[in-house]
């Protein structure tokens, strides 16, 4: 991985440990997405709490961990991404927030076939756009879209 972007994450990881002490808001979820590229599940879990809030913006930052599994042709793929992301969320609503963020971290990609296998560890960025529909105080569904990206992908030595 390039010295740039570890120091990507490195910061964004002690600026979210610093937020850590003020915790107002901690929250934690799980989400089931589609890749559309890959035409698979997306399995992703995260913990976030609240930074700062200014009038009906709460700016909010989540580690969030992945997962998505691909097989086709007798080659398997399996991307596990972790991220640190940025979310700001529009709380004026009683009944749904709406937010937008965006993410950067480390995606492990292992894939395997025909006895042999190999992994590389590939930066990634992400953005997301979406609502949360609250059910009960402690309680949302969110429904949203996401890009992510991820560096390209070294393999076999190729």
């Amino acid at each position: 991985m390039m010295k740039a972007q570890k120091l990507l994450i490195t910061t964004l990881t002690i600026a979210a440990l610093m937020g850590l002490q003020s915790l107002r808001a901690a929250y934690a979820g799980a989400g089931v997405g589609y890749m559309i590229d890959s035409e698979e599940e997306l399995f992703t879990a995260h913990v976030g709490f609240e930074v700062a809030a200014k009038g009906s913006l709460s700016h909010n930052m989540e580690f969030e961990i992945g997962y998505v599994e691909d097989s086709e042709m007798g080659v398997d793929v399996e991307i596990m991404p972790l991220m640190l992301n940025y979310r700001a969320i529009n709380t004026v609503n009683e009944s749904y927030d709406f937010y937008f963020g965006g993410g950067a971290g480390i995606s492990k990609v292992d894939v395997s076939g025909f006895g042999l296998s190999d992994d590389d560890s590939v930066f990634t960025v992400q953005l997301m756009v979406g609502m949360d529909f609250k059910l009960s105080s402690e309680v949302a569904l969110r429904l949203g879209y996401r890009y992510i990206y991820l560096e390209t992908v070294e393999l076999f030595g190729i």
